[in-house]
């Protein structure tokens, strides 16, 4: 009888491995701009999500294994319970991207169904590099472009 619990065991323990799925979130910085990402909640800053990516940086700020064929979350579904991200360029210049049901409005701020809202997960490039019956692997990237720093400077 005990072997027959260990064989069991041992089945489902090798079965569950083809149920996950790993995922990762890249941000890419394509600016000549050092970026600082500043997430808020309550007007307190969260360090622990804080971001800085290097001009010309590909930096990975997300990996995770779930359960079933799924990418998801991605970082921008990380970013989604903060009240706002602050996207700074070379410590000066601000851009303020506002969460999904946010009702402010302000100069300067990126509203969520903009195309370049970091909390979007629209706004993310899949890319799948594997694929089974059950799972997949593959990532998610977010690029900061040359026009997200004219936008913030204005």
């Amino acid at each position: 009888m005990k072997n027959i619990i260990i064989l069991v065991s041992v089945f489902f323990i090798s079965c569950t491995k083809d149920y996950k799925s790993g995922t990762k979130s890249y941000l890419i910085n394509n600016t000549n701009y050092q970026i600082v990402i500043v997430p808020y909640f309550k007007n307190i800053v969260d360090s622990t999500m804080l971001q800085s990516l290097k001009p010309f940086e590909k930096k990975q700020v997300f990996e995770s294994s779930v359960m079933g064929k799924t990418l998801s979350p991605d970082f921008g579904t990380l970013l989604q319970p903060y009240d706002s991200v602050l996207i700074i360029f070379d410590e000066k210049y601000r851009s303020k991207h506002l969460k999904f049901n946010s009702d402010s409005s302000c100069e300067k701020c990126i509203g969520f169904t903009n195309s370049r809202n970091i909390s979007n997960t629209v706004n993310y490039t899949k890319t799948i590099t594997a694929e089974s019956k059950k799972s997949l692997t593959g990532y998610f990237t977010y690029t900061f472009i040359e026009n997200d720093f004219v936008e913030a400077k204005k």
